[in-house]
């Protein structure tokens, strides 16, 4: 019997590329799929499934995907129609908006947060909060 593979949809998992560390960047990157940033950029990026931040990512401007994660530094709006995620090793300043926001005990996060439904765009909730840790 010969094994046939299938994915369940195109866009799954599919990766659109990476920038690792030592490379610089300014301007704007738009992906089809998943994208994973580890160096320093200056400007905007988006992908139409996820964008990944690594651990030694310095990125400032705006990010736009369905889901966003962050481990690194971060200064700028994030938007995840899905989820934002701001791992332990992750800095971030600036604003998130999504339906679902996590922050991981140990990140540090200063700035707004909009918690958004995903079936609408207007805003169920705007708080701005503050989270310090030293």
């Amino acid at each position: 019997m010969a094994w046939e593979w299938k994915r369940q949809s195109q866009e799954t998992d599919e990766w659109s590329g990476f920038l690792e560390a030592g490379i610089e960047l300014e301007g704007k990157l738009a992906s089809k799929g998943t994208f994973r940033v580890n160096c320093s950029v200056k400007g905007d990026l988006s992908s139409k499934l996820r964008l990944l931040l690594g651990a030694e990512a310095n990125v400032e401007g705006q990010l736009e995907a369905p889901v966003v994660v962050i481990e690194g530094q971060f200064n700028g709006h994030a938007k995840g129609s899905e989820r934002v995620e701001i791992k332990t090793s992750a800095s971030v300043v600036g604003e998130i908006t999504s339906p679902c926001v996590v922050i991981e005990p140990g990140s540090a996060f200063h700035g707004k947060c909009h918690v958004v439904r995903s079936d609408r765009t207007e805003t169920i909730l705007v708080r701005p909060i503050e989270v310090v840790r030293t």
